[in-house]
């Protein structure tokens, strides 16, 4: 009985194990995470400039809901159109305003 039970716990020992590895390839966690652990970056001095640099993506899909074509163009027309009313009242430190890109595969 001891044996059978020491069997099953080892067996849900190696299945969360292979679940981890698993979760960690899937996500290439392999790749980035030991060298992003172990690299130290010193903070910097208290009168020192830093540079902080921001990135927001809008998840935009034109094609949502079975949209025709003729729909989606629409969409991203009137998207580009608003782009610039929702965001140029927006300024970096230079006074320049935000800087993007549209992409869509």
């Amino acid at each position: 009985m001891r044996v059978l039970i020491l069997v099953a716990l080892v067996g849900l020992w190696l299945a969360g194990v292979g679940g981890v590895v698993h979760a960690f390839r899937r996500r290439a966690m392999h790749l980035w995470l030991a060298p992003y652990l172990t690299t130290r970056n010193p903070l910097p001095d208290a009168d020192s400039c830093v540079d902080v640099f921001l990135c927001i993506a809008d998840h935009f899909e034109p094609a949502w809901g079975g949209a025709s074509r003729a729909r989606q163009r629409a969409r991203v027309e009137r998207w580009i159109d608003s782009y610039g009313d929702l965001f140029d009242r927006f300024r970096d430190s230079s006074g320049r305003p935000p800087r993007h890109t549209f992409f869509y595969p």
